[in-house]
């Protein structure tokens, strides 16, 4: 009865749920099988469109190593004799198969890569495809590269380009840390007239990845100088917001340079790493400063409240009396912490300064 029972229970097995990721890798896989083969089905091209459109753009660009590394095989072989045979079957798919330049540009032939870079159509209407040509921006084949770059520069000189917004956060996160053409490729969408409203659209619908470092990075440089108050009271992110509402009242932002060293214990050589930090003065009008700290004075975001009360406790209750009744009925401990504070400072129960 017993081992009747374990079989019956070991024959029920969940199927294990694969990735985006894995399916991405899977149907890429699939494509070069096909080719191998020595027919192309239609259902493959599907396959791979749909696992494509399924992830981000930023997930596209974290799997090319991978891509490249699972086709090692149709790289050129070279034998003892000095002739180069390649698998040119791919190539010439090529000139009847236009889509097939989507898989080929991840391929592990740096040949075929300067193909598919040559072949693909119309990237600019396609998110997937600008990251795909991003990647190539940043080859290690100099043949590549320059292509790739010429494109870039082509779609960046294009009037409008709506499929870049969601290629933003790779141009943010990834590009500054490439040391190829990666910086070339960002300096040319930062030249776009449009740059701005770009980077708008995107800090204000996007809720996901590394938005406040995101959005420190950017503000290294003042292309969104006058879009923090829309940012503050706008996000959806309440990441963004907090960034921009900190530094909107405090009239100044802070970005990451990298890190240095600070020493704990010299004697026995201790020390930790700490964060390297830079300031830049903002010119923020009264108008706006007003507007974000009474947004962020009622705020869903704790963290957002808690910035309007630290800004309260400096400058004092003057003209905020309908945002401080707010503030005191806030059933965060934070806040109410920040509030007692408040209330006993402006009403002369704190010093600022301990007698000695």
């Amino acid at each position: 009865m017993f081992h009747q029972l374990f079989v019956a229970v070991n024959e029920v097995r969940v199927p294990k749920m694969k990735t985006v990721q894995k399916k991405l890798l899977d149907a890429h896989g699939e494509v070069f099988r096909a080719i191998a083969a020595g027919y192309l089905h239609p259902f493959a091209e599907r396959r791979f469109e749909k696992a494509r459109l399924a992830v981000h753009p930023t997930v596209l660009v974290s799997l090319d190593e991978a891509f490249r590394r699972a086709s090692r095989w149709q790289k050129p072989v070279r034998p003892k004799f000095g002739f180069l045979f390649r698998h040119e079957r791919t190539e010439k798919l090529l000139e009847h198969c236009p889509w097939l330049a989507r898989v080929a540009i991840h391929s592990g032939d740096g040949y075929l890569r300067e193909r598919a870079v040559r072949e693909l159509q119309r990237p600019e209407e396609n998110a997937m495809d600008l990251a795909a040509l991003l990647c190539r921006c940043n080859d290690h084949v100099p043949q590549v590269r320059e292509l790739a770059i010429i494109r870039w520069a082509e779609i960046c000189r294009l009037p409008r380009l709506e499929a870049l917004v969601p290629v933003l956060p790779v141009l943010l996160d990834r590009v500054p840390h490439w040391q190829r053409g990666g910086y070339m490729a960002l300096e040319l969408v930062r030249s776009r007239p449009d740059f701005r409203y770009l980077l708008e659209a995107m800090f204000l619908n996007e809720t996901s990845g590394r938005l406040a470092k995101r959005l420190r990075y950017v503000l290294r440089k003042p292309d969104l100088d006058v879009s923090l108050g829309m940012l503050a009271t706008g996000a959806r992110s309440t990441f963004v917001r907090a960034v921009a509402t900190q530094a909107v009242l405090q009239g100044e932002t802070r970005y990451q340079l990298g890190y240095g060293w600070k020493w704990i214990d010299k004697t026995i050589s201790m020390r930790r790493r700490v964060p390297d930090w830079e300031k830049r003065r903002l010119d923020i009008p009264d108008a706006v400063r007003t507007n974000t700290l009474r947004a962020a004075a009622s705020d869903k975001s704790v963290a957002v409240r808690k910035l309007a009360v630290d800004h309260l406790i400096i400058t004092g209750p003057a003209g905020y009396e309908a945002e401080l009744a707010t503030l005191r009925q806030d059933k965060s401990c934070a806040v109410q912490w920040r509030m007692d504070y408040f209330d006993k400072k402006w009403s002369g129960k704190v010093s600022e300064h301990k007698d000695d």
